[in-house]
């Protein structure tokens, strides 16, 4: 899911320590926001310069030279430049007229980027260099055309600058992800964007496809959305079902020793990595099945199979 620069605050510091920490605490909320929202593709205005490496924060110290200061952590570089690698704003030729017609001002200044993040209804991330930029939501005056006059409005832009603001959003982008949603098919093409933390074998494809957009569906993001936040959240041990039925809204069953010993084929899923495991764990949702491998050594989570009830031993 895309998201724009707000370049309104790219201002600037005081101190080159202030520099570190400012760059350092957007990285952090960039790549926090990319697990919590599924935000992976940032839009920067043109004018900034790839990169932003023109731009200045300090006194005679700007993005290329914070790039090339060698008491920068590297992997903070690393992940600056993979952040902020796309450009241009708007990318959808429908919404480009509306983005040369229309305007937002964040009191007096014209805000491209929260113009931007306005029109394709999504967030705009802020750079705290001030207090003002310290908010979740930005309170903005849209001016567009209407039947040849001129409409004034107050609007609100989400946005965020760590991952306090993140968190707050959370409710709304999922919302904006399940309004958009048509079918099963589509839940498939979007599987990274809706759960940026579950790792998805391609077993499942056909049976997502064949699902419309349903009662079923709805239930299967809402456990996989729990599921989601799980992965995100074990770093490291044993995966522990009986913690995640004691701690969550979602129930994990392991299948008995009797049905696996007769039908384990039934629930063998193809892992990326080309190596065929038999997916115990599973999450009833309503007449449907999801079946996961949770592995100990990578701490990652595989969904496997997402379809009607597998045959157990006892019918």
């Amino acid at each position: 899911m895309e998201y724009m620069l707000n370049e309104l605050s790219l201002g600037y510091v005081q101190t080159k320590m202030q520099v570190y920490g400012l760059i350092e605490n957007f990285v952090y909320a960039a790549v926090y926001a990319e697990q919590k929202l599924g935000l992976d593709c940032l839009r920067i205005d043109v004018s900034l310069g790839k990169n932003l490496y023109d731009l200045f924060l300090f006194s005679n110290y700007s993005i290329g030279t914070w790039l090339n200061d060698p008491k920068v952590n590297q992997d903070i570089k690393d992940k600056f430049l993979i952040i902020t690698s796309s450009s241009p704003l708007i990318t959808d030729n429908d919404l480009e007229k509306r983005f040369e017609e229309e305007n937002c001002y964040y009191g007096k200044c014209l805000g491209k980027g929260i113009k931007a993040a306005l029109i394709c209804n999504t967030l705009c991330v802020n750079f705290l260099t001030k207090d003002c930029w310290n908010t979740n939501k930005l309170s903005v005056v849209h001016e567009y055309i209407d039947d040849d006059d001129i409409v004034s409005c107050e609007k609100e832009v989400c946005c965020f600058g760590n991952k306090y603001h993140v968190d707050s959003h959370i409710a709304w982008i999922q919302s904006l992800q399940l309004e958009d949603l048509k079918d099963g098919k589509e839940l498939w093409e979007k599987r990274i964007d809706f759960f940026p933390n579950l790792i998805f074998c391609d077993s499942i494809k056909q049976n997502l496809s064949r699902l419309g957009k349903s009662i079923d569906i709805t239930n299967i993001i809402k456990k996989l959305r729990v599921l989601d936040k799980v992965s995100m959240q074990w770093e490291s041990g044993c995966f522990s079902y009986e913690a995640i039925n004691n701690t969550t809204n979602i129930v994990i069953h392991p299948e008995s020793q009797m049905t696996l010993d007769n039908y384990a084929a039934a629930r063998c899923f193809l892992l990326p990595n080309g190596k065929r495991i038999v997916f115990s764990l599973h999450i009833i949702c309503g007449n449907l099945r999801i079946y996961f491998y949770p592995d100990n050594q990578t701490c990652n989570i595989y969904v496997g199979y997402i379809g009607p009830h597998l045959r157990t031993w006892l019918y």
